[in-house]
């Protein structure tokens, strides 16, 4: 008796734990390295610089007009034809993401150029989120906030996710992304 009194016990105090768990992901920065203010941790960040047309083409850290802090991500795209792909993405443990949950995504940007839209993506062995955002945006008009929000399906797959942030280039322009979020809501 004492035995399975003990079991009742434990799984009670398992489940709790387990639904604790969820709830405190709320608010909860899944972003590693967002401000790109540890330059020696920005491997976390997967960048693709799409240099195949141009090999002057570069996505890396500046250290030029940050929003806030000493850095942000540059994403230069050197020739004066062609529109050129480059994104920057980071793979996020699954065990953060809940089912039917909202996401908030946000940065901030500035640019040399006018800038349209952004996609956002989200990816993993079943999430297929591919979002374009519209974002009328002038040259050089200083920093801009950025926010988008999606509901994961009740199935997320077992895989860790990648969030990209992606962005097409025309011309010889450089787009700078800084104080990169994505949190539960």
């Amino acid at each position: 008796m004492k035995r399975l009194l003990f079991l009742s016990i434990s799984v009670a105090i398992l489940g709790t734990g387990c639904k604790k768990a969820q709830q405190n992901t709320i608010g909860i920065e899944l972003i590693d390295n967002g401000d790109f203010e540890d330059a020696s941790n920005a491997t976390v960040w997967e960048r693709v610089a799409n240099d195949n047309g141009n090999p002057n083409n570069f996505v890396g850290i500046s250290n030029v007009n940050p929003s806030s802090g000493q850095f942000s991500m540059e994403l230069h795209h050197d020739d004066t034809i062609g529109c050129y792909e480059q994104w920057i993405s980071q793979s996020i443990d699954i065990v953060h993401f809940v089912e039917n949950q909202k996401y908030k995504v946000a940065f901030s940007f500035r640019a040399d150029f006018n800038v349209s839209s952004f996609n956002i993506i989200l990816r993993n062995d079943n999430l297929n989120f591919f979002e374009n955002q519209a974002v009328p945006y002038s040259a050089n008009s200083g920093w801009k906030d950025f926010e988008y929000e999606l509901t994961l399906p009740s199935t997320i797959g077992t895989t860790n996710p990648d969030l990209w942030i992606h962005v097409c280039h025309l011309g010889n322009h450089s787009i700078w992304i800084d104080e990169v979020s994505m949190k539960a809501i």
